[in-house]
């Protein structure tokens, strides 16, 4: 029962940060109108060309496991709720979390998230997803680990040298953890649309994160691009709110049930696309 008790209350702590932590740090698109179609096929979320989803080596369906924070577990609800193939997505996020493991993160406002605590879980869980559903595509949304990181007692960012080895070792540990299976999975890490010059997700900041995550996909043709930033912002303008006033975001951070039934198709699409060589 005290096991119970734990199990419940850190789950519920990392519900909690979730929330709490700064919304535009994530995903706080500029205000605008989905301009008509411009959902799923050339503006928001595009889905043109539409490549068939491919069924997985066994001839079964795919197997997808997202990674990373609340917008990756959006991701996740969205596959799970509005998906346009049979697939069988895995559910490997953690609110307020990446892969980075450090021993605490802190956002521009001076939020202290206990990533120690909190965030480390996911190479476990994903090893047992490996073992058990043996994902075929991992999907990784990790904009946390722009933040300052504390690593051996020092706070680093991601445009120093110990960051950027540390993060670039952390890949690495993804791809492995991949290829301990059969078959290596599609590895697509998200980008994210930079912020303020003040914000984790500066312009400076999240290009010297994409700079590793560059060198590493140079080094893995299973790891790629996946271009969440210019889906929602094509040609710069980010909107929030479809032709007919139905609200894309909840709180300028997470999809909204609209929202949500946006993104899967795009999302399914660009696994479609990566695995085809489209």
């Amino acid at each position: 029962m005290t096991a119970l008790i734990a199990i419940v209350a850190s789950f519920g702590l990392v519900l909690g940060l979730a929330w709490y932590l700064p919304i535009d740090r994530v995903n706080n698109p500029r205000a605008g109108i989905a301009a008509p179609g411009a959902t799923g096929d050339s503006g928001l979320y595009p889905t043109t060309p539409s490549v068939p989803l491919p069924t997985a080596p066994d001839g079964g369906p795919l197997t997808v496991a997202v990674i990373g924070d609340s917008v990756a577990g959006n991701m996740y609800d969205a596959l799970t709720e509005h998906p346009t193939a049979e697939l069988t997505p895995v559910d490997v996020t953690y609110g307020g979390c990446g892969i980075f493991d450090a021993e605490k993160a802190r956002a521009d406002n001076g939020f202290i998230m206990e990533s120690e605590k909190l965030c480390w879980s996911w190479q476990d869980k994903l090893r047992t997803a490996n073992a058990e559903q043996r994902p075929d595509v991992y999907i990784v949304h990790n904009a946390w680990d722009a933040d300052d990181q504390l690593l051996d007692g020092t706070w680093v960012g991601p445009c120093s040298d110990v960051w950027q080895q540390r993060y670039a070792a952390q890949l690495e540990t993804l791809v492995g953890i991949g290829a301990e299976q059969e078959n290596a999975p599609l590895i697509l890490l998200s980008d994210d649309r930079a912020r303020g010059a003040k914000s984790s997700l500066s312009a400076e900041r999240l290009g010297c994160k994409t700079a590793v995550e560059n060198a590493v996909m140079q080094a893995h043709t299973n790891v790629q691009r996946l271009p969440f930033a210019a889906a929602g912002c094509p040609g710069g303008v980010c909107a929030t709110r479809t032709e007919d006033g139905s609200a894309i975001y909840t709180d300028g951070s997470h999809f909204s049930a609209t929202g949500l039934a946006i993104l899967a198709p795009w999302l399914q699409n660009e696994m479609a696309k990566a695995l085809q060589g489209a």
